[in-house]
């Protein structure tokens, strides 16, 4: 690949992760103003990459993106039959899937460049979003002004912990960027890559202190200290000794858990639960505060406000059910597996690492964050780019 075309391709890299890490945001341009930005972007990258190396479709996993597609539809379909999408509302409503798209280039890049390069592409803008994420949180709970106001109330209104402390997220990229920092390490053994991996760890720990996403990132830490350490892991062993370490921290947090906080997780299943009853297997359509009728269903019973992205893997089953849902989720575990287990088999150390990082985050997370949440799919693309490119590899060495 040519130079022109190498920076190309890495600025516009670099752009998406900054806008999509909150980089607008900084300048008071709200959250539902940079998501549309990250829609066009991301579509016009992504067909631009694909019409100049048309050879990249054949190197991407299209029966997935294909179905992937079709689910989206599907859901789409539903919306405009039983809510009366407008056309606008439509869109809006299937711009967080659009990200799957990115995964073209992605594959490309790393094809044509250095791994090393591409995630450094992918991890330097981030730690630079999250350093300003840091400073946000602190400007707000220890000074008491809000420096950031669109990274403060990034979703319209404060995000509390025990009604005194307001909490920053990290984005859909935090766990990504941990895989990709502790690779880095690894392969440079630089010092300001196991700096990064301890700034992000503790970010995730501090500012945003979601439970899940901590007990998730601590099980994908120790997994790749397993495959780095020893030469010869059972997979059989890590499991049980993840099992133990997540049950361990489940139960600790579930103890030490504020009891109005259990009971309102418990009130959100049960509405979520009920509304799965009336279309389980292909759900109700995809749901957008956008329009009225769906944002009624988001908001729950009028006496207080629902949040479905804390019910991890139901967000998908209500709106493109158990099918749909067993659809997106099934062949993406399945290739994490295998892939783990054959780099395993082949002793290819570097690729356990990365794998086991992603698969070992994703085990307990998608529990109580969905993956296709609009959140969180930001890092679909990165992990099917990872699951190509170790394929690839594997088609080359026979």
């Amino acid at each position: 690949m040519n130079l022109r075309k190498v920076k190309l391709t890495d600025f516009c890299l670099v752009s998406i992760v900054l806008i999509a890490t909150g980089f607008f945001q900084l300048f008071s341009i709200s959250l539902d103003s940079v998501r549309t930005i990250e829609a066009i972007i991301i579509v016009f990258f992504s067909l631009f990459y694909i019409i100049t190396n048309l050879a990249i479709i054949s190197k991407v996993d299209e029966k997935y993106v294909l179905v992937f597609f079709i689910i989206v539809i599907i859901g789409l379909v539903n919306s405009i039959q039983r809510f009366n999408f407008s056309f606008v509302e439509s869109i809006y409503s299937i711009r967080p899937y659009l990200w799957i798209l990115l995964v073209y280039p992605l594959t490309g890049m790393v094809m044509n460049e250095e791994t090393e390069h591409v995630f450094k592409c992918v991890l330097y803008p981030y730690m630079f979003m999250l350093f300003f994420r840091l400073l946000s949180f602190i400007a707000f709970n220890v000074f008491h002004f809000s420096l950031f106001p669109n990274i403060i109330q990034e979703y319209g209104s404060l995000w509390m912990r025990n009604s005194s402390i307001a909490r920053v997220d990290v984005t859909g990229l935090m766990f990504i960027n941990l895989v990709f920092a502790y690779f880095l390490y690894y392969k440079t053994h630089e010092t300001k890559f196991e700096f990064f991996l301890v700034f992000i760890f503790i970010c995730n720990l501090v500012i945003a202190e979601y439970r899940s996403m901590i007990i998730a990132s601590i099980l994908s830490i120790v997994a790749m200290i397993f495959f780095t350490k020893y030469r010869s892991v059972s997979i059989s062993t890590l499991l049980i000794v993840s099992a133990v370490i997540v049950t361990g921290l489940a139960v600790r947090w579930f103890l030490l858990s504020d009891a109005n906080t259990l009971q309102y997780r418990y009130y959100e299943f049960n509405y979520y639960r009920k509304l799965i009853d009336y279309h389980p297997w292909f759900g109700m359509g995809l749901l957008s505060k956008m329009n009225m009728n769906t944002n009624f269903i988001l908001h729950g019973n009028l006496d207080t406000q629902m949040y479905i992205v804390d019910l991890g893997v139901m967000n998908s089953i209500v709106q493109v059910g158990i099918i749909g849902t067993l659809i997106l989720y099934i062949p993406v575990f399945w290739k994490l597996i295998s892939s783990l287990i054959k780099s395993v088999k082949d002793k290819d150390r570097q690729w356990a690492i990365l794998i086991s990082g992603i698969l070992f985050y994703l085990l307990p997370a998608s529990i109580l964050q969905d993956l296709f949440a609009e959140k969180a799919i930001v890092a679909l693309p990165f992990l099917l780019c990872i699951l190509n490119i170790y394929k690839l590899n594997q088609l080359q060495k026979r």
